[in-house]
């Protein structure tokens, strides 16, 4: 049968200040709790029989912590230079996962370390673009092929992540 894609996009950029600052007035668990809700509702209204997530930066914890629960409403999540990753992130995580951080990215091997202890890791992926800065995939000069390529690159193994574990 054929799935229905949705991805749930988190295009966040903030400095580890502005981090701190909005997990105080709105906290992690609470929010995602609240917003995925409405999301999930939304998109299986629209006929969604699957859904992954993806998230860029800051958006790559958002997606970590979305894909823990008893619910499984999210079957995978992706998180392109995700930030502020850290390996207990993972204990929860119940769902396939890939990272695709910037060579200058804090280390994803913690993070890594954690998943492939879990029973789906199998089923994970993670690319390093060495050459890549952080950012690399949202705000590259596309006029510059190389630039484009990479940002391209992680944009297609993203849709082969989801295409695989939707």
């Amino acid at each position: 049968s054929r799935h229905s894609l949705s991805l749930f996009l988190f295009p966040l950029s903030l400095s580890l200040f502005a981090f701190d600052r909005v997990t105080r007035v709105a906290p992690f668990d609470k929010t995602v709790k609240e917003v995925l809700g409405a999301v999930t509702t939304h998109l299986e209204s629209k006929g969604a029989k699957s859904i992954g997530i993806l998230g860029f930066c800051w958006g790559g914890k958002i997606v970590m912590k979305t894909c823990t629960g008893d619910e499984k409403k999210i079957k995978c999540g992706c998180g392109i230079h995700p930030s502020f990753l850290e390996a207990s992130d993972v204990e929860a995580v119940n769902v396939p996962q890939a990272f695709m951080p910037a060579g200058n990215d804090p280390p994803i091997d913690p993070v890594w370390d954690a998943i492939k202890r879990k029973p789906f890791h199998s089923d994970c992926f993670l690319k390093v673009f060495k050459e890549s800065v952080h950012g690399w995939s949202l705000r590259s000069d596309m006029s510059d092929a190389r630039a484009a390529a990479l940002a391209n690159e992680a944009i297609e193994l993203s849709i082969q992540f989801f295409n695989k574990n939707l």
